[in-house]
């Protein structure tokens, strides 16, 4: 399978790993994996499991290049075949997220670039229902804003369902139950050096570290965190700064202190807190940085020092764990390097610069593997 992992669910001991261009069903108790290819053309870039009002786990819905697919999770925990798969041919997203509406059928909000995205319907069946537009206040704000969605997360906030959008230049937050209704989204906060007409806003955020000349409102990844997934208290989100906490009572920012990793010897602080990723587990906030995975003891309530673990090194953009705390494995997907395996020539894989072409194919062919438009 290939070697960009998009995003990783467990169940109990099994992994549902998504790729760039299929699945990957990791087994941890017997150490066996099996790989769902999609059909060719189709590039992943998130997944949801997906269950019924049984709590009974039935499908998985991706984000793609073609809208929304749905394939159905079998008994055993396998995949139906993508031919068997539902997909909503609508325009390109790249995040989505169960709402968390009342509702006989699972909605998931796709958001993609600049205001692109629907609301979608799937019934238990594993088919999609119906195809909805999204509230026109989050579309105008993400249109006029030309910002690219990296996250979603739906919950209560302050006693309302509240979308919290994730994107390359900020927070938009809009109160809404279904995606579809709410008369407002508001920026957070908010940066570009582009004219786009919306304030510019960071004061909150940590400070860039000297160097760096990332956009400090890009937004990795958020997460929300309480004494229960109906009960949130606080939205994680991590940046290129460091890792932030936003109450949700009052909307306070808080960030370095015991947020922050001092670094050491071998690892810079710059790049220990550029954060790629975010995972609780009640009792630690795991993250994944541009220098592998860190930890922080505590919870939503409270943090109280930077635990002692083992680095899984690299470019982490996912976290995920399996098992309780005495006994808990910490799962880790790196980002892909600047050459994948140049000998191998699968056209599936080993695409360092997604133009469709295979690294070996091209060095093979005097191109630069890193560059689509750039001859070696």
């Amino acid at each position: 399978m290939h070697h960009d992992v998009r995003a990783m669910d467990s169940v109990d001991s099994t992994l549902y790993v998504t790729t760039k261009y299929g699945i990957t069903v990791i087994d941890t108790t017997s150490q066996s994996s099996n790989d769902y290819w999609m059909p060719q053309g189709v590039i992943l870039q998130d997944a949801e499991l997906l269950y019924d009002s049984d709590d009974e786990l039935y499908a998985i819905a991706v984000a793609s290049n073609f809208g929304l697919g749905v394939g159905r999770i079998l008994n055993d925990g396998s995949i139906e075949g993508a031919q068997a798969w539902d997909w909503s041919l609508s325009e390109p997203i790249l995040e989505i997220e169960e709402l968390k509406v009342n509702s006989p059928n699972n909605q998931i909000i796709g958001l993609g670039i600049a205001g692109v995205g629907n609301v979608f319907e799937i019934s238990n069946s594993g088919l999609i229902e119906e195809i909805h537009a999204v509230s026109d206040a989050v579309v105008n704000q993400l249109f006029t804003g030309n910002a690219t969605v990296t996250d979603i997360e739906h919950g209560l906030a302050d006693g309302n369902l509240t979308l919290f959008i994730a994107t390359d230049r900020g927070l938009l937050i809009s109160e809404t139950n279904s995606g579809r209704d709410g008369d407002s989204a508001d920026w957070r906060f908010y940066f570009t050096t582009e004219d786009t007409g919306i304030f510019a806003s960071i004061n909150e955020l940590r400070t860039l570290p000297i160097g760096s000349d990332e956009n400090p409102a890009e937004i990795r990844d958020i997460h929300l965190d309480g004494p229960s997934t109906d009960n949130p208290q606080v939205l994680w989100f991590g940046t290129p700064s460091g890792l932030h906490q936003m109450r949700l009572i009052d909307g306070v920012i808080s960030h370095s202190g015991l947020l922050e990793n001092p670094g050491s010897e071998e690892i810079s602080t710059r790049d220990i807190n550029n954060i790629r990723a975010i995972h609780t587990t009640g009792q630690q906030i795991i993250l994944g940085s541009n220098a592998g995975t860190w930890m922080v003891s505590g919870d939503y309530s409270n943090v109280y020092e930077i635990a002692e673990q083992e680095l899984i090194p690299g470019y982490v953009s996912e976290v995920i764990t399996i098992g309780e705390a005495n006994n808990m494995t910490v799962f880790g997907a790196a980002e892909p390097g600047e050459f994948s395996n140049l000998e191998l020539m699968n056209p599936k894989s080993n695409d360092s610069d997604s133009d469709g072409m295979p690294d070996g194919w091209e060095i093979g062919n005097g191109l630069d593997p890193t560059d689509p438009g750039t001859p070696c």
